[in-house]
């Protein structure tokens, strides 16, 4: 058997039983003494012994117990429903703020992503200044190098400048020593 479930299950006094006209689910309606309860929509033409869509529901129509139970049970049926709209509003709210959770979430994710961005950033410029040192640091040792050449080529000019020196005053030995001999030579071929 078909049960139509609905949000609101209050249950609707519908009068007698009409063959004629359609009833929406949870109508309770009298026929033969004794009352029915619709659970599901019912069409026109629907005799009330059809169990897919009338439950038996209480019997003696004339019962004033009966008519005291079906009252206590719309009451207790407004409190049930009004506990399943506090419910109700209570999952509402619940999800309001599942669904600021999940935003708040997305957010401090999409923050994370921009810190791990920023991250690789740093990390990739690091690696820059790292390479930048190492080049400085090649740089540094080619300029070392340099230098050091430069002092060795320093150091043989200095010796070959002084070697020079020494040849240039053995040279000017050997003149003023040409020279005395050139005079004595003159003098002696002159006669004096």
């Amino acid at each position: 058997m078909a049960v139509y479930i609905e949000k609101k299950r209050r249950a609707t006094y519908g009068g007698l039983h009409d063959l004629n006209k359609a009833y929406n689910p949870y109508v309770i309606v009298l026929a033969d003494d004794n009352y029915y309860l619709s659970v599901s929509p019912v069409p026109t033409g629907i005799p009330i012994t059809d169990k897919s869509y009338w439950m038996w529901y209480a019997g003696a129509a004339g019962d004033p117990a009966l008519a005291l139970r079906i009252e206590k049970l719309e009451t207790d049926m407004d409190h049930v429903e009004n506990l399943i709209d506090g419910i109700e509003d209570n999952i509402i709210n619940m999800s309001g703020s599942i669904m600021q959770i999940a935003g708040w979430q997305d957010i401090m994710s999409g923050s994370i992503m921009q810190i791990a961005g920023r991250q690789d950033i740093m990390s990739g410029s690091i690696m820059q200044i790292a390479g930048r040192q190492d080049i400085m640091s090649g740089s540094i040792m080619q300029i070392a190098g340099r230098v050091t050449d430069l002092e060795a080529r320093m150091t043989r000019a200095e010796t070959d400048i002084a070697g020079l020196i020494n040849s240039v005053n053995y040279a000017a030995t050997d003149v003023s020593n040409i020279n005395t001999d050139t005079i004595k030579f003159t003098q002696m071929m002159i006669g004096g």
